[in-house]
């Protein structure tokens, strides 16, 4: 599962192993803004 990179969500999915993607958000070939996703994968 991919999700933002917040800490709320870094503390509900604690037991799980994740990995951090930096990426670009961006809408209709806009511009884009800098973002951070959570890759949520199976258990420790």
């Amino acid at each position: 599962m991919s999700i933002n990179d917040r800490p709320e969500i870094r503390e509900t999915f604690a037991a799980f192993r994740h990995d951090e993607a930096e990426l670009t958000y961006s809408v209709a070939g806009g511009e884009g803004v800098p973002a951070r996703e959570l890759i949520i994968t199976g258990g420790r």
